[in-house]
């Protein structure tokens, strides 16, 4: 097994597996690696460790040296003609009348390779434009329609809750969000109230999910359930608690029961045990016996 260390070169981002070519690394220094857009400054995220094939991605690359003192001062001015860049591109894209919004332009260390991202609201044809750039900076030139998200990462800002965002922080990966999640966590049904400044559904309803989907089925707010208290209605749901506040059909009280003390009513029946009544609290409902239970 090779012996690789994780390297990512931004600053939130995933990292890479590359042979360390025999250099003595350590967590959170600066390196030189080879990759496909020719040289590039990147990060040790991950120490080294002996990594199995099947892992890998080929071809593996290696990499090159530590970083040094003049490593990372042309880094710092390949960042300067970066931002100048995208002014040219700025320019040459308004002369070439493509409609693209550009965002960001990175070169790589020896200058070798320029990556410019863009948003468009759809595809757009670049290939003057990439002949254009590569002509005024002497270098291959690799362009990246980004979408919602990402241009949320590359970009920056603050979310609802008042800190930076998520993506332009720590996540490194984007996992899907659906709006099931924010049902199953009782929260409000309006899209746009758990809504990200990208306009997709927030990072943030991944993190809890799989809290919820572990306490197994439960009753959803708003569904008829029957308890020992009599039948109601669900209002509200504690995960961490464990209990459903439920409004009660005769009397219309407001009480807080725990989760097995609920039981959902279908058609006016308790799913249970399948009859028209309320359970006691001294009285549980038989066991079914096997072979016999319904599926709803």
């Amino acid at each position: 097994m090779p012996t690789c260390a994780g390297i990512a070169f931004k600053r939130v981002s995933r990292s890479y597996w590359f042979d360390t070519g025999g250099l003595d690394l350590q967590e959170r220094q600066a390196v030189v690696a080879e990759t496909q857009r020719g040289l590039e400054l990147g990060t040790v995220r991950v120490a080294p460790r002996d990594v199995p094939l099947d892992e890998l991605e080929a071809p593996l690359r290696s990499i090159a040296r530590i970083a040094t003192d003049l490593d990372l001062a042309i880094a710092s001015d390949n960042q300067k003609y970066g931002i100048n860049l995208l002014e040219h591109c700025r320019m040459l894209a308004g002369d070439l009348q493509i409609p693209m919004r550009l965002l960001h332009v990175d070169v790589s260390l020896d200058r070798a390779h320029v990556t410019v991202y863009f948003a468009a609201e759809t595809r757009v044809d670049f290939r003057e434009f990439v002949r254009q750039l590569a002509a005024h900076a002497g270098a291959g030139v690799l362009c990246y329609q980004l979408g919602a998200r990402d241009q949320a990462r590359l970009l920056g800002g603050v979310g609802s809750c008042g800190r930076p965002l998520c993506c332009a922080t720590f996540l490194t990966e984007f996992e899907p969000v659906s709006v099931r999640m924010a049902k199953e966590q009782s929260l409000f049904q309006n899209p746009v109230r758990f809504a990200g400044v990208c306009g997709k559904l927030m990072c943030c309803l991944r993190y809890e999910q799989d809290a919820y989907s572990a306490g197994g089925e439960h009753p959803e707010v708003g569904m008829q359930v029957s308890t020992e208290l009599g039948n109601g209605i669900v209002i509200d749901h504690d995960e961490w608690r464990g209990e459903f506040k439920i409004r009660l059909t005769v009397g219309d009280e407001v009480v807080y029961l725990p989760q097995d003390k609920v039981r959902v009513m279908r058609n006016g029946q308790c799913a249970d045990c399948k009859h028209k009544h309320r359970h006691d609290v001294e009285t549980e409902p038989q066991a079914h016996q096997p072979g016999m239970e319904e599926e709803f």
